[in-house]
C-alpha cells in the first residue's frame, strides 16, 4: 500500500518539474522589423543639363557652376562657367582677326565678354546632401546682353571711322606724329570689334556668320607702315666740303624730312632728328627738330680730329623722341623700321 502511494507521488513530482522546466526554458526570438527603403532624390533637370522651365535658352544664356565648399563658390562657378562657354563661342565664330596680334585678341575677348555679362544674376541653386556638392544658376537675358552689346559695337565703330578719317586728314597735310597717333589708336582698339560682333551673333542667335569689320585693325597696320616706309632723310646742302682749318666746315650741314607720295617729296615738320659723328671727331650741334620746310641743319663748330683724311656725319630720325610720343608694345614693332633712316654727310681734311 505505502509502496503504491510512493509511487503515484514520484510520478506527480516528475510532472510538476517537467512543466516547471518548460516555462523557464529559453524564449523563441522576435523577428527583426524590415529597415525603410532609403530617399533618392533626383537633381533639378538645370543640373544636368537639361534647361530650367523657367530660363529658356531661347531668351536667356544659362550657365552652371558647382563647388564642394559653399553656395557663394558655386555662384561664381556659375558665373565663370557662362562666360567660359560665350567666349569658347565667340573664337568659333570670329572670321575676321585682322591683326597677328593673337595674346591681343585674347585679352580682348576676356575684357569684352566680362563687361557684356555684366547683368549675370544667380536664379537657382541646389545642395546634393549625398555628396555634399551646391550647384548654382547662373542666367542673364539674351536681349539685355545684345542691347549693352550693340551699343559697345557702334561706340567702337564710331571711334574707329574718327581715328581713320582724322588719320587720313593729317597725312595728306603731312603731318606725320598726328597721324600715326590716329592710326595707332584705331589698330589697338580695332581688335575688340570682331569679337563684340560674334558675341552679338551668338546672343541673338542669328544663324548667318558675323561678317568682318568696316575697318580692321589690318587697314590701320596698312596706313602706318605706309608712313613708316615713305618716311625719310635727304641732303640738301653743306656735303663734301674742304676743311683746312680747326675752325670747322664754312657752310652748315642742311638735310631734308620728306614724305614720299605719288612720287612727290612732301617736307614733314616737327621731326626730331640727330646730327652724329660716324667717322672723325669734332664739336657739332646734334639734337634738331625739322621747320615748316621739313629742313633740319647743324653746324660744325671745331674739327678735333686730322688722322682721317675725311670725316662722315650721319643724321638720322631721333627714334627714340618719336616713339616716346606713342604707347603700347605694339607701338615698338610697327615703328622700328625708322631706326635705320639716314642720310649722310662727308667732308675732306687737308692738314696745312
Amino acid at each position: 500500500m505505502h509502496s503504491r502511494t510512493y509511487f503515484f507521488l514520484l510520478i506527480t513530482l516528475l510532472f510538476l518539474f517537467s512543466g516547471s522546466a518548460c516555462k523557464t526554458g529559453p524564449t523563441p526570438l522576435q523577428e527583426e522589423e524590415p529597415s525603410k527603403p532609403k530617399v533618392i532624390i533626383k537633381p533639378p533637370d538645370w543640373v544636368l543639363g537639361k534647361g530650367h522651365p523657367n530660363f529658356p535658352q531661347q531668351r536667356y544664356l544659362v550657365g552652371v557652376g558647382f563647388s564642394d565648399m559653399n553656395s557663394v563658390s558655386a555662384n561664381e562657378s556659375a558665373r565663370s562657367n557662362l562666360a567660359k562657354n560665350l567666349k569658347v563661342k565667340i573664337r568659333s565664330t570670329m572670321v575676321d582677326i585682322s591683326t597677328t596680334e593673337k595674346t591681343h585678341i585674347e585679352s580682348v575677348i576676356e575684357t569684352e565678354v566680362d563687361t557684356v555679362l555684366e547683368g549675370v544674376e544667380i536664379k537657382d541653386g541646389w545642395l546634393d546632401q549625398s555628396k555634399g556638392v551646391y550647384y548654382a544658376l547662373a542666367v542673364v537675358e539674351r536681349s539685355l546682353a545684345a542691347s549693352s552689346t550693340q551699343d559697345r559695337v557702334q561706340k567702337i565703330e564710331s571711334v574707329l571711322q574718327r581715328n581713320m578719317s582724322e588719320g587720313v586728314a593729317a597725312e595728306n597735310r603731312a603731318e606725320v606724329v598726328t597721324a600715326l597717333s590716329h592710326y595707332l589708336s584705331g589698330y589697338q582698339k580695332s581688335p575688340a570689334l570682331p569679337p563684340l560682333k560674334s558675341a552679338l551673333h551668338i546672343i541673338i542667335l542669328s544663324r548667318e556668320n558675323p561678317g568682318p569689320q568696316n575697318i580692321s585693325a589690318g587697314e590701320f597696320e596698312s596706313r602706318i607702315k605706309s608712313i613708316v616706309l615713305n618716311l625719310n632723310l635727304a641732303t640738301v646742302s653743306g656735303d663734301r666740303q674742304i676743311v683746312k682749318t680747326q675752325k670747322g666746315v664754312a657752310l652748315p650741314l642742311v638735310a631734308k624730312v620728306y614724305l614720299l607720295k605719288e612720287g612727290n617729296q612732301t617736307p614733314v615738320s616737327n621731326i626730331p632728328v640727330v646730327f652724329s659723328y660716324e667717322t672723325g671727331q669734332g664739336e657739332l650741334e646734334k639734337e634738331k627738330t625739322s621747320g615748316p620746310d621739313g629742313t633740319v641743319q647743324t653746324t660744325i663748330h671745331k674739327i678735333s680730329s686730322y688722322e682721317e683724311a675725311n670725316h662722315v656725319i650721319a643724321v638720322k630720325l631721333d627714334y627714340s623722341r618719336i616713339r616716346s610720343s606713342f604707347d603700347g608694345d605694339f607701338a615698338e614693332k610697327l615703328l622700328s623700321p625708322l631706326k635705320n633712316k639716314r642720310a649722310t654727310f662727308d667732308y675732306a681734311v687737308q692738314t696745312p
